[in-house]
Parts: structure tokens; C-alpha cells; sequence
């Protein structure tokens, strides 16, 4: 009880530090949009910083070891794929460089300043244990998997134009941005995701499709919705954002069977 009742404060202390960065990055950095402003976008952003890290909480024994810390990790993962959003949803308005980046400083700079306000928290609590045991992993070929799942659904939906994107007007800067995004989440599931138990393998596949990248893409997705001033259709962005987590979850399933097969063939040379 006593830990739940610390991670749960210690969720809402990084989140509203979350909160109070972005509203001192929008002061420094005004924003064209007044919608940023308002009380309500300001609970949407508290709201979505509290999933994040929630969701950090409930999956950090999930997430491997290594030299920088869970935490660090996941908020600079989360931040890139946040930020990789933002330069879509950018060049489709077609926003100048300039205000490109002030955009990606907003996003960026609150999640890394939570991430490393909870890793102050944790010195003080806790010691993360470090692993010197590197499993092998068919890194490669589980990247690829994602890159190619995501690029073929996103292509799918380029072509039926169903989707948000720029592909009609530069299907060659699309195709690198979906790329770029495909490689992304497949790291993201290198990084983040450490398959331990077979009997468990499609849990794995909901929690990190649905779950880790499922639900900071939604919250990502209706935040930018708000933040370009209600420029997309709302049915399109949600349909954009599904595609996309069905399309993650798929990939997840292959991911955590090549792990599977991975765990088996070590129990196997361990008898």
C-alpha cells in the first residue's frame, strides 16, 4: 500500500512538473494558437503527462536494464516518437522550419524534464538495479518486422486516403517519415519491452501496442488536434491513430514470438 501510495505521488509531482514546464516553454516561446491557453488544454496536457507516467510505473519491471536508467530511457523514446508526430502533423500544414522546431522544444523539453525530475526522486528512495546480463536478441530483425508492418499499413492507407498525411503532394518525404517512424517503434520495443514469459504472449502485445505506444499516440494525437487549432478532421485523426496502433500491435505479436522462440532456444542450451 505504502508503495503504491508513493508511486502515486510521485506520478502527479512529475507530472505537474511536466505541466509547469510547458506553460513556462509557451511563455518564453509564445504560441500562434490561444488554444494552448486555455484551463482545458492545460488539464489535457497534466491528463496525458499522468498516462505516461502511469504507464511507466505499471511496465518499468518490463523494461530492460541497462546504462541509462528506465526512466531516462523511456521519456527520451517517448519524447522522439512525440516529436517524429510533430514534424508530420508540421509539414502537413506546411509550418516554416523555424516554428518547426519551437514546436519540438515544447514537446521534448517537458517529458525529458519529468523523466529526470523522477530520476532525482528515485536516488533519494530507491537504487535501480543495474543488469550486466545482455540478452540476445534479434534486434535487426525485430526492427525490420515493425518497419515493415508499420510502412506497408501506413502505405495501404496513403493510397485509400484515409489517413492524414502529405503522400498525394511528397510521396518521397511521406515514405522517409513513415520509415523513420517504423525504425522508431521498433526500437522503442528493443528498449522497452523484455518478453519473459511465453504463456503470456499476447498480453505483451496489447500492453505494449495498445498500452505503452497505443495510449501516449492517442493522447499525442488529440493534444495536436487541439494545439493546430482544429485544423484535421477529428474522425481522421482518431482513424490515423488506430491504424497505426493495430498496425504496432501486429508487429508486436511477430516481435514477441521471435523472443519466445529466443527464450526457448536458451532453456533449450541450458539442459
Amino acid at each position: 500500500m505504502n508503495d503504491l501510495r508513493s508511486n502515486l505521488l510521485s506520478i502527479i509531482v512529475i507530472s505537474l512538473v511536466g505541466l509547469v514546464i510547458n506553460m513556462l516553454i509557451n511563455t518564453i516561446f509564445p504560441s500562434y494558437n490561444s488554444n494552448v491557453y486555455t484551463i482545458g488544454f492545460k488539464v489535457l496536457i497534466f491528463i496525458s503527462f499522468l498516462l505516461m507516467n502511469y504507464i511507466f510505473f505499471r511496465n518499468s519491471y518490463k523494461i530492460p536494464c541497462g546504462k541509462v536508467s528506465k526512466n531516462v530511457k523511456y521519456g527520451i523514446l517517448i519524447g522522439l516518437m512525440w516529436m517524429y508526430g510533430a514534424i508530420g502533423y508540421n509539414s502537413y500544414l506546411g509550418i516554416p522550419i523555424q516554428n518547426e522546431l519551437i514546436e519540438i522544444i515544447k514537446i521534448f523539453t517537458p517529458i525529458i524534464g519529468m523523466e529526470f525530475t523522477l530520476e532525482l526522486i528515485k536516488r533519494k528512495n530507491t537504487t535501480e538495479l543495474q543488469s550486466n546480463i545482455r540478452e540476445k536478441r534479434n534486434s535487426i530483425l525485430i526492427i525490420g518486422i515493425f518497419t515493415l508492418i508499420y510502412l506497408g499499413t501506413r502505405c495501404a492507407s496513403y493510397c485509400l486516403n484515409i489517413t492524414i498525411s502529405m503522400y498525394n503532394e511528397k510521396p518521397v518525404y511521406t515514405l522517409i517519415w513513415t520509415i523513420i517512424m517504423g525504425v522508431h517503434i521498433g526500437i522503442m520495443y528493443i528498449s522497452l519491452m523484455k518478453v519473459s514469459d511465453i504463456q503470456r504472449a499476447i498480453i505483451e502485445c496489447v500492453k505494449f501496442g495498445m498500452g505503452m505506444f497505443g495510449t501516449n499516440w492517442l493522447t499525442f494525437s488529440i493534444i495536436s488536434y487541439i494545439n493546430y487549432s482544429y485544423k484535421f478532421n477529428i474522425l481522421e485523426v482518431l482513424l490515423t491513430c488506430s491504424i497505426d496502433i493495430a498496425a504496432v500491435t501486429l508487429a508486436c505479436y511477430f516481435a514477441v514470438g521471435i523472443d519466445c522462440n529466443n527464450i526457448k532456444g536458451m532453456k533449450n542450451m541450458g539442459q
